[in-house]
C-alpha cells in the first residue's frame, strides 16, 4: 500500500494516542495521511511479524492485510488503547493465521519418539483437540498463549508484540493454560475414555506442554 501525503503539516498531538490527530484527520477524509501512520510503525510491524513467522518471505504480504483491515476498520477504532496496539494485535492475528496448525506443531515436536503406529494416530487426534481448545480460548489469551507455548518467543518478546507488560503477559499466559487444562480435563474425558491407557505417553506429553 503506497500513499503519498499531501496534506498540511501534522501538528504534534497533545493526546496520550500520538496517533489521535491523524487518525481524527483519516476520519475526516484526509486518507493520504495514512502513509503517516505506516512510515510510524512500520519497524515496530516488521519485528512483530517476524518474530511470529520467523521468516522474511511472507512479513511484508502480512504487514500489509494488517495495515489494509486498519484502514478499513479505522472508524472501529475506540481509542481506549494506543492506536500502536490495536495495530500490533491486527499484525499478530494475521501472523498467526498465515502458520500451519498451531498446537500440531508444538504438540509433534514435544512428543517422545519413536511413536507406535497407534501412539501417532492418538497423537494426531490429540493434536486436533488441541487446536479446537486454543482457538475457543478468548482472543487475548489464545495470542499469548500462542505466541508464547507454540511460537516459543520469551515473555519479553511477546510482550512487545502485543503492547503489554512482562506481567500482564505472565498473567495472561497462567489464565490460558488454567482454562486449556480445564477444557483438555474434560474433551479428554470423554473422548479418550477408551483407549486413555493406551495412549498414556503420549497424552502425558501433551498436558505437560500445557502445564509448563
Amino acid at each position: 500500500m503506497v500513499l503519498q501525503t499531501t496534506a498540511s503539516p501534522l501538528i504534534p498531538s497533545l493526546s496520550p494516542d500520538p496517533d489521535a490527530e491523524i487518525i481524527a484527520r483519516i476520519r475526516a477524509g484526509e486518507r493520504e495521511l495514512f502513509a503517516e501512520l505506516t512510515r510510524r510503525h512500520n519497524a515496530r510491524l516488521y519485528r512483530t511479524v517476524r518474530a511470529i513467522l520467523k521468516r522474511d518471505e511472507d512479513c511484508e504480504d502480512v504487514m500489509q492485510e494488517a495495515y489494509f483491515s486498519a484502514f478499513s476498520f479505522i472508524n472501529q477504532f475506540k481509542g481506549t488503547a494506543r492506536f500502536s496496539t490495536w495495530l500490533t494485535r491486527i499484525a499478530v492475528n494475521a501472523a498467526l493465521g498465515r502458520l500451519p496448525t498451531r498446537a500440531s506443531q508444538g504438540i509433534m515436536a514435544a512428543l517422545p519418539s519413536p511413536l507406535t503406529p497407534e501412539e501417532e494416530s492418538c497423537a494426531r487426534e490429540l493434536a486436533e483437540t488441541v487446536d479446537q481448545a486454543i482457538d475457543l480460548l478468548p482472543d487475548d489469551y489464545r495470542t499469548v498463549f500462542v505466541l508464547r507455548e507454540v511460537q516459543g518467543l520469551s515473555t519479553e518478546e511477546a510482550a512487545d508484540a502485543l503492547g503489554l507488560s512482562e506481567a500482564a503477559t505472565k498473567v495472561r499466559l497462567h489464565r490460558a493454560k488454567a482454562m486449556l487444562r480445564a477444557d483438555l480435563h474434560h474433551r479428554l474425558a470423554d473422548a479418550y475414555a477408551f483407549h486413555l491407557s493406551r495412549c498414556a505417553r503420549v497424552t502425558a506429553a501433551v498436558m505437560a506442554m500445557v502445564a509448563r
